[in-house]
């Protein structure tokens, strides 16, 4: 459903109920993809087989699992600009859309409940995922003459219940710049608080949802906060001027939060469109923690590289930067212990309590790990493994040590090996598809 007319990276957003959607392109689309079910392939097979047999299965499987994939995809938003950065909160309540335009929307679900709360229902497909009438798989959209400079005037609307117990959907503007959008990430809630049961319903009342937002233009990022359109219009755009300062007036091409595994701060991760990392830091007060819509937010700039860690600077959409500069965006590891970082054959780690040291698993001769530069990290959802992609066109797995990660800066032992490589489906024939490289 995404159209390859220009290659552009193909991004995936995972959903708390456990659906993926994939956006990218200039079709301004949004797909959701279908949930995977059963074996995952742990690698156990049986030993008899040879490795020839193995690696034939597993190319086979991957192929037919893309193909089945492809048949089964279906797209549930259509935009009248291209997205370029989608975000959901981990409580699935807040989704924001950022556009290639510089304009971002805001979705609000505040009666969503997310799988595995206290009352839930059993897992439903989310709001924002679910095909909407008038949406199908046709490409094709009546245009409004009057609509015509509204970059919003494609937006699908519907009023009232989005469906049973999913609670009524609110759409509000976002905050506009002057570049296209390109990468935003929702803080994390509720880490490392306790809430006593009788003030659960009104924390959640007061609940404040901050989103980082990086953009190809000076200042480059900002933290504002989504909550509703009041929030966005009476708020500041938190760390504007700091990210003007720190980020050599330029714009950032990736940002990503952390929970720190002690549960006292939050760590911000943004990289620069010259592939300059900084990080920043502030206290888990009840803003973050899903408390006072008016925090006295103070944040600090935690650490800055003085190099840069993505040797090959991103030249921006407007000047058609290659599809694989795109893709370079920092990623925390879910339990909030490692940041990956692209840039390099060798992989880049930091950790939460040690940032400013550099940690590597070394790309090592015989096929294992990358013979050019990473660009496109990606976590397990337990943190043991990390998976990579490169400018050579493979995609590896590796191996954490989970135990790596304390705050020991004199450690020069590997944090993590290399597992294996996977195979990748046949590549489309001239005219059949293709595009981009992933994120």
């Amino acid at each position: 459903g995404l159209d390859d007319a220009r290659p552009h990276p193909r991004f995936l957003c995972p959903f708390p109920d456990g659906s993926v959607a994939a956006y990218g392109g200039d079709d301004g689309i949004v797909v959701r993809l279908p949930r995977r079910t059963g074996k995952t392939g742990s690698g156990d097979e049986d030993e008899e087989d040879t490795a020839d047999e193995k690696s034939s299965a597993k190319t086979a499987e991957t192929a037919k699992t893309a193909k089945t994939a492809k048949a089964d995809a279906k797209i549930v938003r259509r935009f009248d600009c291209a997205v370029r950065s989608l975000a959901v909160s981990s409580d699935g309540r807040r989704v924001a859309v950022g556009f290639d335009e510089g304009n971002t929307s805001v979705f609000a679900y505040d009666s969503y409940d997310a799988p595995g709360k206290v009352g839930a229902a059993a897992p439903a497909q989310h709001p924002f995922l679910t095909e909407e009438k008038g949406v199908g798989d046709s490409l094709s959209q009546d245009d409004d003459d009057d609509d015509e400079d509204d970059p919003f005037a494609g937006v699908m609307t519907q009023d009232g219940d989005e469906g049973e117990g999913s609670g009524t959907r609110k759409r509000f503007e976002g905050p506009r710049f002057d570049a296209p959008v390109r990468s935003m990430e929702f803080a994390p809630l509720d880490v490392g608080r306790k809430k006593k049961a009788g003030r659960r319903n009104a924390e959640q009342k007061r609940r404040a949802y901050y989103l980082a937002i990086a953009t190809e233009s000076d200042p480059g990022f900002c933290v504002v906060d989504a909550s509703s359109s009041a929030s966005i219009e009476g708020g500041d755009r938190i760390l504007s001027s700091l990210a003007e300062t720190n980020h050599d007036h330029g714009g950032v091409r990736g940002v990503s939060y952390s929970c720190n595994a002690g549960g006292s701060d939050v760590a911000l991760a943004t990289l620069g469109m010259d592939g300059r990392l900084c990080l920043w830091s502030t206290p888990l007060i009840s803003g973050l923690g899903g408390g006072n819509l008016e925090p006295n937010l103070e944040w600090d700039l935690l650490h800055r590289d003085s190099h840069k860690v993505v040797p090959q600077a991103d030249v921006g959409e407007l000047n058609d930067s290659s599809p694989a500069d795109r893709a370079c965006l920092p990623r925390w590891s879910p339990d909030g212990r490692w940041l990956a970082l692209p840039g390099k054959s060798d992989v880049q780690l930091r950790t939460n309590g040690d940032v400013k040291t550099e940690r590597w698993i070394m790309s090592e001769g015989d096929g294992e790990g990358h013979t050019d530069a990473i660009v496109a990290v990606g976590w397990s959802a337990d943190s043991k493994y990390l998976v990579t992609s490169g400018r050579d066109g493979r995609v590896c797995v590796w191996e954490m040590n989970i135990d790596d990660a304390e705050d020991d800066s004199e450690d020069e032992s590997p944090p993590g090996k290399f597992l294996r490589e996977l195979p990748l489906p046949p590549v489309p024939a001239e005219g059949g598809g293709g595009g981009g490289g992933g994120g």
